[in-house]
Parts: C-alpha cells; structure tokens; sequence
C-alpha cells in the first residue's frame, strides 16, 4: 500500500532530523518550517490519487500530530487537546491540505484538451457499464 510506505519513509525522515526538534536553540518556527517543507511532502507525495476514506485520513492526521507534539515538547502523559496541539503550531490537518491538493488536480485534468489520456479517463464507461467491485 503506498500511503503505508510513504508513512514509513517521512517517519525515517523525522527521525533523523531528532537532534533538531530537540535542540532548544532553534525556534520552534524554524523547526516547523523544516517539518513542513521535508517531513510533510514526503508524507503526502502523490496524495492527488489517493482514496481517501476516513480510515487514510485519520492516519496522515494521527502522524501529523505525533510528530507536532514532539516538535513542541508535549508528551503522552501532558493532557494536550488535539485541537491544542494544532493551535499552538499554527499548522493546518495534513487531510485539508490533501483535500486541497486533490482538487487542484482534478481543476488541472478538467481544463486539459479532451483527446488527452487523463481527461479521457474521467469520463470512461465500461462495456458492460458497470465498474467492478473494489
């Protein structure tokens, strides 16, 4: 499942980048700027053709977070509200930002000539007029 593997890979990605979000000589701001422009895209390459039911969602937000309370410092045992730990950040759900991607690319097929294969593919019908199951 690619989702899982780009889960893998931006977790290997933040975790090397450890000795950063625990030095107390950076600010925070700068960390977040560094989480957003490696550890994010890395997570959500692709995104545009995920399905994304509330199960894939949950998971790119559940990761989102995690790696936002250690970039601040808030552990396990700290009662931290989600909603808290997204306002302290100023960062936005990672399932928003794929949400925004996703209809960026659909904007981008729409406005494609219709002989090309991307368009074409929006408006495929099987023979028989069914899509398969799955």
């Amino acid at each position: 499942m690619d989702i899982r593997a780009r889960l893998g890979k931006a977790s290997s990605i933040f975790q090397r980048l450890r000795p950063i979000w625990k030095c107390s000589s950076i600010t925070n701001d700068v960390k977040f700027r560094l989480y957003s422009s490696t550890v994010v895209p890395t997570r959500i390459c692709a995104s545009e053709t995920w399905k994304t039911p509330n199960k894939i969602n949950k998971m790119i937000d559940v990761f989102h977070r995690r790696c936002l309370r250690s970039i601040l410092g808030i552990s396990r045992r700290d009662y931290i509200t989600n909603h808290e730990v997204m306002a302290r950040s100023e960062q936005m759900a990672l399932y928003n930002t794929v949400a925004i991607r996703r209809r960026r690319i659909v904007g981008h097929i729409l406005r494609l000539p219709t002989t090309r294969p991307a368009s074409l593919a929006l408006e495929w019908i099987p023979e028989d007029g069914r899509r398969r199951v799955g």
